[in-house]
C-alpha cells in the first residue's frame, strides 16, 4: 500500500484495488504524488472515477491514471503547468494533462510536483 494510504485510513476498496494494481515501477512515483496531495489537502480520499484515482476539493478536480508508459496527471487550467514544463521541456503534456515516466517524474522536485498538484486541487 502506498505510503501516505495506511490500512486503517477511510479508503474505498475500489482504490485500494486499483492501487494495487499499479506495476512496481511505477509505485515510486505514485507513493510520492500520494505524499504530496496528503501535505497539501490533509485528510482528502480518493476515489475512482474515469477510471483513475480522483480528488475532489470544491470545484476542484485531480486525477492520476497509470498507464504503460507511466502516471498521467490531470485536472490544472491549460498553461497553469508551464513554471515546471519551461524547465523540463521532454515532459509530454496536453491541455491541463502531464505523462510521467519514472524517468520524468524523478527529474522533477517536491517543489515542482507541489505547483502541479495544488494547481489542479485549488484552482
Amino acid at each position: 500500500m502506498p505510503l501516505h494510504i495506511r490500512d486503517g485510513d477511510a479508503v474505498p476498496e475500489e482504490v485500494r484495488a486499483y492501487l494495487a494494481a499499479i506495476p512496481a515501477e511505477h509505485q515510486p512515483l505514485l507513493e510520492r504524488l500520494l505524499r504530496l496531495i496528503g501535505e497539501i489537502a490533509p485528510g482528502i480520499t480518493p476515489g475512482i472515477s474515469y477510471n483513475m484515482l480522483g480528488w475532489k476539493t470544491g470545484p476542484h478536480h485531480l486525477y492520476i491514471g497509470a498507464f504503460k508508459h507511466g502516471l498521467s496527471v490531470y485536472g490544472w487550467s491549460q498553461g497553469r503547468e508551464t513554471p515546471v514544463t519551461d524547465h523540463h521541456p521532454e515532459i509530454k503534456t496536453s491541455k491541463g494533462t502531464i505523462q510521467l515516466t519514472p524517468v520524468t517524474g524523478a527529474r522533477l522536485t517536491d517543489d515542482e510536483l507541489r505547483v502541479l498538484l495544488r494547481a489542479a486541487l485549488t484552482g
